[in-house]
């Protein structure tokens, strides 16, 4: 099945997470998807989303809840099983169909597993860019950029809250923007 071009996805993902390893019985798993929509044609971000998922092996730990600023309640309450997440991506954003990118093999890597342990059919296509090499290759860097020094480097504010999957994907899509308009 070919890539659809006419938009691109950037995903970043929020996991179960603790200080150290996981406890006994629980593993990282995916809690946000945040993802931005880049049209093709503008090369910029057109529409951002946030899902929210509902762990089904670990809980949120107090830690995870600092970082992300994902309470237990909020999840419990607001949030649908990975299942559903992934058919929302499917049908919704056509994910299967299109390009992707992600600041680094994380994103790309836990969804891969989260599938495998859930069962759940990998809802992306094969094409996937991990945007932090090729972001520092644009830009003519010798090292790669953690998010928030990249957007010092673009001298662009981070929007939002850093560690919320949706702020995080919206904030990689600004980079992208910057990068292919090559406004600098």
């Amino acid at each position: 099945m070919s890539e659809k071009r006419d938009h691109m996805l950037i995903v970043d993902l929020e996991a179960t997470c603790w200080r150290g390893h996981p406890p006994i019985g629980m593993m990282h798993e995916i809690i946000e998807i945040g993802l931005v929509v880049l049209d093709n044609e503008t090369k910029q971000v057109i529409q951002k989303d946030s899902l929210i998922i509902k762990p089904e092996y670990s809980e949120i730990s107090t830690f995870c809840t600092e970082l992300t600023t994902l309470t237990p309640e909020f999840v419990d309450s607001e949030g649908i099983s990975f299942r559903e997440a992934c058919e929302i991506l499917k049908e919704k954003y056509r994910s299967h169909k299109r390009i992707w990118g992600s600041w680094g093999n994380y994103d790309k890597s836990q969804f891969n597993k989260d599938c495998k342990n859930k069962g759940v059919k990998y809802p992306f296509s094969d094409l996937h860019y991990n945007l932090k090499p090729l972001f520092s290759f644009a830009m003519g860097i010798d090292r790669e950029l953690g998010l928030e020094n990249a957007m010092k480097f673009m001298n662009l504010p981070f929007e939002g809250t850093q560690h919320r999957g949706v702020d995080d994907a919206y904030n990689v899509g600004k980079l992208v923007e910057k990068m292919f308009n090559n406004k600098l």
